[in-house]
Order: C-alpha cells, then structure tokens, then sequence
C-alpha cells in the first residue's frame, strides 16, 4: 500500500484525468495509487545532492516549486520501485506518442512521451491491469459516456443479449408449465366423484363378474378387458386390476362371498 503521504486520492485522480495528456511518469504513478505531484520527488530521491541532485531539480523544475510530501527516504523508494516497474509497460503500449509536453515551462518534463487519459484507462482495462478503486470510480465518472473503464463493452452487450433471450424462453417455459398444471388440475377427477366411480365400478365387478379380493389370479379382469373391446374400449387388465383393488381398499364394504 502506497505511503499515506505519497497515496492519490479520489480528488487526485479526478484532477490528473482532466488534464489533455499525461506523461508515461504521471500514469505510472496514477496506477501505482500514488499522487503524481509528488513524481520529481518520488524519482530523484536516491539521488545525494553531491551527485547532481540539485541540478536535475532544476533542470526539470525550471523554477517552479517542487511540492514535498514529507514521506521518508524509505517510501520515496519503494515508490519510486513501483513506478519504474509500471512505466516501461506505458511506454510500449504508446511509444508513438512523444510529443512536447504543453504544461511544460521548458516544452519537457520528467517523461517526453504523453498520452490521452481515456485512452490510458481504456487500455489498462482491456489487459484487465488491477487499478486502485479510487482511479476506476473516477474514471467511470469522468468516461462514462465513451466507457473506457468497461474494457469489454461489447463483450458486455452481447452477454445482456445473451441473457435477455435466454429469460425470454425461460418465461416461455413456464407459461408452457403453468398452462399444464392447469391442464392436469381441470382433467383430475374430483374426491366425490372419483368415490362415486369406485363404488360403481365396484358393484359391477362383485355382482356381475363374481369378483374377489381375496383370490388371487383370478380372470375377473380379462373377462372385463375382452367385453370392453368388444365395444371398441382398449383397456388393460392390468389397469382394470388395478382400478378394482384401489376402489376395494378406499371403499367400506362386505364381502359375501
């Protein structure tokens, strides 16, 4: 985690996005989650002053006043570790983009070569490069309307395409499966009747088929089967059995034979 004195905040990167073009240093920094205000600071911090310190200040400064985060030696170079491991990929993802630097008071800064912001975010998403929360929230709110942060938004499109059809025949579905329980509860026989038919069924079968419960592998229901086909009635025995034996268990009645 970047030093607190060193790390960008919400408000950093909104003001960092704004700008036309950012150097290769500043984005780098931008993606470390450090304030590029702090950048001439952060790269010069292992420089003693006997070797060219003060001369590189001013060369790149020009005059201007360095801003001072007051972090240690330590943080600025574990900073300074961070950017110099995040700029070469900057650099060749946009190596044609070395132009003057316009916010430059000597036309250069630490990083000749600059790049569009939107089109940094744009890139740095679709290589899906993992970015401080706070550098995501600003740039959605800054390129919502050309969607950089997206990465993929035709990928994203094409799933919520994907899943509106898909609802669509699962709501299919289940109109088709509602109109069925339907179906099935309209065609089911109710209590009373089905009791009705039993004991119909029943009467019929004791008295004109002789049929019995209690005597096994008898041809009550061949017999009844064979008469109903001779009426154009396709029913199984077996079905008819058990008919008789369901109608037998749910009925109270008297055997007499």
């Amino acid at each position: 985690m970047p030093s607190e004195k060193l790390k960008a905040t919400r408000q950093t990167y909104l003001r960092y996005l704004k700008l036309s073009v950012l150097t290769h240093g500043q984005a780098a920094s931008l993606f470390a989650g450090l304030n590029p205000e702090f950048l001439l600071e952060i790269i010069l911090a292992d420089k003693p002053k006997h070797q060219g310190w003060i001369d590189d200040l001013r060369e790149f400064s020009e005059g201007t006043k360095v801003s001072k985060s007051g972090a240690a030696p330590s943080e600025l170079l574990e900073a300074k570790e961070k950017i110099e491991g995040l700029r070469p990929y900057i650099a060749l993802q946009f190596p044609g983009r070395a132009v003057p630097n316009p916010r430059s008071t000597t036309g250069r800064s630490l990083d000749d070569a600059v790049v569009s912001p939107v089109e940094l975010m744009r890139w740095a998403n679709e290589i899906e490069l993992e970015l401080p929360e706070e550098l995501q929230s600003a740039s959605v709110k800054l390129f919502s309307h050309s969607n950089p942060v997206a990465g993929h938004s035709d990928d994203l499109k094409a799933k919520l395409e994907a899943l509106k059809a898909e609802n669509a025949e699962l709501t299919r579905q289940i109109a088709r499966l509602e109109k069925k329980v339907t179906q099935l509860k309209n065609d089911e026989i109710q209590p009373k009747t089905k009791i009705s038919l039993q004991k119909m069924l029943l009467a019929m079968a004791v008295t004109k088929y002789r049929w019995n419960p209690k005597v096994q592998r008898q041809h009550v229901a061949r017999s009844i089967e064979g008469h109903a086909l001779g009426l154009g009635i396709q029913i199984s025995s077996k079905t008819i059995n058990q008919h008789l034996e369901e109608a037998s268990n749910a009925i109270s009645w008297e055997n007499t034979n």
